[in-house]
């Protein structure tokens, strides 16, 4: 069950997960990705909801994943939109 899955990111560096949905933040106040269970309408299985969130809380991308691996990749995609550190 996807459910589940996501508990798995809490294991990884980076990531949180509270209440079924898992965040990963690597830079306190920028950009993020979200990743949620979700239930399609009218199919038998679920998908990841996986949101990549810019420092405002706006969701500036969103797509489904199949699986914990596929919602993954959203770390590389956060990590190049990071300010460069100071």
């Amino acid at each position: 069950m996807v459910d589940d899955d996501v508990g798995v990111l809490a294991e990884r560096p980076g990531w949180t997960v509270e209440n079924a949905v898992a965040t990963y933040c690597p830079t306190p106040g920028g950009w993020c990705v979200r990743v949620r269970p979700v239930r399609v309408a009218g199919r038998t299985y679920a998908r990841l909801h996986v949101a990549i969130v810019d420092p405002s809380g706006t969701a500036q991308h969103a797509l489904f994943a199949s699986t914990v691996g596929e919602a993954r990749l959203a770390e590389g995609q956060v990590r190049g939109r990071q300010p460069p550190a100071e």
